[in-house]
């Protein structure tokens, strides 16, 4: 039961946070397609940042895999199952709201913006702000793991 548990804790952040990178990725697809289609109406090329508008949201993925890989080198006993317990919850909800909201941002983006790159750049600020959210919870729940 115990060797159960020890891997329940590192993919259950796993799962929620891919669950939040999914959401983000679905919340910006509708918007990242319509501005393609409007580029392509207009005959101008579309800008690539608008691909990395809809690929934003897999850095979660990256920063619960990081999380998860150091999950399973903890020692688990009696004392820190509720521990990594919590911070898989913790982490993995934080991260899965980060995500969404980044595939906002990045909806956003592509529907307030006109086709130009310069327009688009500035809503990187935006995301970045809201990325360094989901950075600190796993560089802050890494430190702090017995």
């Amino acid at each position: 039961m115990n060797q159960l548990f020890e891997m329940f804790g590192p993919g259950l952040v796993m799962l929620i946070s891919l669950i939040g990178v999914l959401l983000g990725i679905s919340v910006a697809r509708p918007s990242v397609v319509g501005f393609m289609r409007r580029c392509k109406r207009e005959n101008k090329p579309i800008p690539w940042i608008v691909l990395v508008f809809l690929a934003a949201p897999t850095v979660g993925a990256v920063y619960s895999f990081i999380l998860m890989q150091r999950m399973f080198e903890v020692t688990l006993t009696p004392e820190n199952e509720g521990i990594l317990l919590n911070y898989s919850v913790g982490v993995g909800l934080i991260t899965a709201i980060a995500m969404i909201v980044i595939g906002k941002l990045g909806e956003i983006a592509c529907k307030n913006s006109d086709i130009t790159e310069k327009s688009l750049n500035s809503h990187f600020i935006k995301i970045g702000a809201v990325n360094s959210i989901a950075l600190f919870a796993m560089v802050f729940a890494m430190i702090n793991l017995p």
